[in-house]
């Protein structure tokens, strides 16, 4: 794999453009071909369509002179288009040269491949823009990284470190995505794990993960830095008593999204509200934010730079949604976002910050149950919604189909740690539903477009609506 190549590069040294360092190196290592064999014309058609070059970009490769001419100033413009260029450019070839594309996927880069990126950015005549940790950028469109404490704290700086907490069997335990070894960091007080995991969210930020029990309103806190937990069941100032609800930490702050009302008046009677915890020690004081546009639970929520992005879930009279929505932490307001590819629920949500990527994928889900209502059907499908175009975009489906799905986006890889494959009614209660977790890592290769099943990795073995993942920071 390639990855295992370049894994010990410090990939922060490349933050140049939008386009993954890595593609930059398959481009330049394949240029005399490209350069020769393209044909600009189809090429620029579909990456105009695809939103990656606009009709200004496409007219200046078009009038740059006779077919190479062209070629070179499409490829001289591609890296400073963003994460996506590579991958639709890959797309458009595939529609006129298998022979070229099949040259690109078995492209090998190595260490001494990214030399260029780091030459330029060490010639201090080229007069480049700063980035926020003051490195030259070799591009004047620079991918602008999301400000957000989580994102700065849990992406941007994250290691290849991941902490599951595992309330099923008490345990906050650490994962090396290089090393596929699991040590355990610390225990869950009984307090905590024996609490109906539907009345449950978790969040995480600034160095703390946070675990917001929703029945009885009661917030609880873990340091990661000295691995103990700080706060146990701060009591919340609120009446409001939810399930299937969902929470995010951003920018200090900790809201809580829509979910279930347990005041008995309907069996389904989701919410649409948004609220956010205040500073003050006990009892924490709650400000009810502007309402979302639609009412959900079950839904899932993630933070994306200064903003919160809701995904799915069911709505009014149950019914399974495919909308989206976004609301702006600066402006306090939403908006509605393009749908998403499929509706479902319990599905996973999962930002990427680093390396130049500011995407949020969607991982699998459940569509419906069954008609005898004994089981949920699972999605195996998995969008990813590209933040700089403000559109989806469909990837290659999931092994097997899962939903509560968690994990991290690290090196332009997806690693799944925590779902579920298999959901059934509980034939004894049907209020229960039983569980098959996911017993293995599953990993997303950006670089590659594919799945890779890590079969001999140790699972974390628990079901993926009692555990919560998150990255640990440096």
């Amino acid at each position: 794999m390639i990855d295992l190549i370049f894994s010990d590069v410090p990939l922060d040294t490349f933050r140049v453009a939008g386009m993954h360092p890595i593609h930059q190196a398959k481009l330049r290592k394949n240029r005399r071909d490209l350069v020769r064999d393209l044909n600009a014309i189809d090429i620029t058609d579909h990456l105009m369509s695809k939103g990656i070059l606009s009709s200004e970009e496409k007219d200046i490769v078009l009038s740059s002179g006779i077919h190479e001419q062209k070629n070179r100033k499409l490829l001289d413009t591609l890296p400073t288009k963003g994460p996506r260029a590579y991958v639709e450019f890959r797309n458009a070839l595939d529609e006129l040269s298998d022979w070229l594309v099949d040259a690109l996927n078995s492209t090998i880069i190595g260490v001494e491949d990214l030399e260029f990126l780091t030459k330029e950015l060490e010639d201090p005549m080229q007069n480049l823009p700063t980035a926020r940790n003051g490195t030259a950028m070799a591009s004047v469109q620079v991918v602008q990284q999301p400000v957000s404490h989580e994102a700065d704290s849990f992406m941007a700086h994250g290691t290849e470190s991941v902490a599951v907490f595992n309330f099923e069997h008490g345990t906050v335990r650490r994962y090396s995505i290089g090393g596929k070894i699991w040590d355990t960091l610390s225990s869950i007080p009984d307090s905590l794990t024996t609490k109906n995991n539907t009345c449950r969210a978790c969040a995480s930020g600034d160095g703390k993960v946070y675990v917001l029990d929703t029945k009885f309103m009661c917030l609880s806190s873990f340091d990661i830095g000295i691995r103990q937990w700080v706060d146990l069941e701060r009591r919340i100032n609120t009446h409001m008593r939810v399930k299937f609800a969902a929470v995010a930490y951003v920018n200090g702050k900790l809201y809580l999204s829509g979910g279930d009302s347990l005041d008995g008046t309907e069996h389904y009677n989701a919410m649409n509200s948004l609220l956010l915890f205040g500073e003050s020690k006990c009892p924490i004081a709650v400000q009810e934010e502007p309402s979302m546009i639609y009412a959900r639970r079950y839904h899932s929520m993630a933070t994306f730079g200064d903003k919160l992005i809701v995904c799915g879930g069911l709505g009014t009279s149950g019914l399974r949604l495919s909308k989206c929505e976004v609301f702006d932490l600066v402006a306090r307001q939403w908006s509605s976002l393009a749908d998403m590819p499929e509706a479902c629920w319990s599905l996973g949500l999962i930002p990427a910050f680093d390396e130049g990527f500011t995407d949020v994928y969607v991982v699998g889900g459940t569509t419906r149950y069954t008609a005898d209502d004994t089981s949920a059907t699972l999605s195996d499908s998995m969008a990813v919604y590209h933040g700089r175009t403000r559109c989806w975009e469909r990837l290659p489906e999931l092994p097997e189909p899962v939903c509560n799905a968690q994990g991290i986006f690290w090196r332009g890889s997806l690693w799944l740690l925590v779902a579920v494959i298999r959901k059934t009614r509980d034939p004894d209660n049907c209020h229960k539903t039983n569980a098959e977790p996911l017993r293995c890592v599953l990993e997303y290769s950006h670089t590659h477009q594919r799945w890779i099943t890590h079969v001999n990795t140790p699972a974390c073995d628990t079901e993926g609506s009692n555990a919560y993942v998150c990255q640990l920071p440096k």
